[in-house]
């Protein structure tokens, strides 16, 4: 289940538009039924990110929008969320700029392999598994409320949505059976 809604997650995330800039004029890109125009070096135009990528890698474009999470923000997002008794408020596509930002991360280790780069490497990982469990700490609470406060939901991504449906679910089974008693034959 959980592999479907990061799926989800990773697509919406990918029809985002990001801004960048045309390096190389080239004829115009027909995509179904939409058409990238990129006869002018250096304007600036918004497309879908899966094809900001494509094309960056083509080299006729520089992606402007920012694609990952650095450390610095990582450690703010963890000071403000070790502080807060609810959720605190964070981009909905957290997670998949996350698996991009390890992504690069390991590649930069396959292509040079630096001790600075292994550090900066599990310092990123420990900082999102504290930020993660702080999450998960506030999701489980809210799961064994009858009521969940909308500012919550807010707050949650899509990912953390499927999480609490889940722990209400199993929570709400378990509770059930040991009301039972013994079980029905």
């Amino acid at each position: 289940m959980f592999k479907h809604v990061v799926k989800a997650s990773e697509i919406v995330s990918d029809t985002d538009l990001v801004k960048a800039v045309i390096k190389k004029a080239y004829s115009p890109i027909r995509i179904g039924d939409a058409k990238i125009d990129l006869n002018a070096e250096g304007l600036e135009i918004q497309l879908p990110r899966w094809a900001a990528r494509k094309l960056s890698q083509l080299g006729l474009i520089e992606i402007k929008s920012i694609d990952e999470i650095g450390l610095r923000e990582l450690l703010r997002m963890l000071w403000r969320e070790s502080r807060e008794i609810n959720l605190t408020s964070i981009d909905p596509h957290f997670y998949p700029k996350i698996k991009r930002t390890l992504r690069k991360i390991r590649e930069e280790i396959k292509e040079n392999l630096q001790p600075e780069t292994i550090q900066k490497l599990k310092r990123f990982e420990n900082t999102v598994m504290d930020i993660i469990n702080c999450r998960i700490q506030k999701i489980v609470q809210a799961a064994l409320s009858e009521a969940i406060p909308q500012i919550l939901m807010e707050n949650m991504t899509i990912e953390e949505k499927a999480l609490l449906g889940e722990i209400k679910q199993i929570i709400k089974k378990w509770k059930e059976y040991m009301l039972k008693g013994e079980e029905e034959k």
